[in-house]
């Protein structure tokens, strides 16, 4: 019987940050993705039916460095979606800052589900 394992990657991507004082090198970051990246479970249907693809996160930082929100803007299914929504509270960030004061700003972040085998 083979043995089906699977990867999961995180990207930040630096696209449609939007700070509040419209200064688009304004970027939230994130602290800890990879370690909240390992808690992150391919759902058991989504393996058996051969289900990959990209969760794209589009998630609101505040200027406390706190997720005020999120959009999933692309998912393969919604079980994946549910998997990936899970673990987006853990995540802790930094704000962006302008000039030197923290300000929101949004944040896409793809995290790819993909089997190996």
């Amino acid at each position: 019987m083979k043995k089906l394992a699977y990867l999961l990657t995180i990207g930040l991507i630096g696209v449609s940050l939007m700070a509040s004082a419209n200064n688009d090198k304004a970027k939230a970051k994130v602290a800890n993705y990879q370690e909240v990246l390992k808690q992150i479970e391919y759902p058991q249907v989504c393996r058996e039916k051969g289900i990959e693809g990209t969760v794209l996160v589009r998630v609101s930082v505040n200027e406390l460095g706190e997720m005020s929100g999120f959009e999933i803007v692309k998912t393969p299914c919604s079980d994946i979606t549910e998997a990936v929504a899970k673990v987006l509270p853990l995540l802790n960030f930094e704000a962006a800052e302008v000039d030197g004061e923290a300000v929101s700003s949004k944040l896409l972040i793809p995290i790819e589900f993909k089997l190996t085998f």
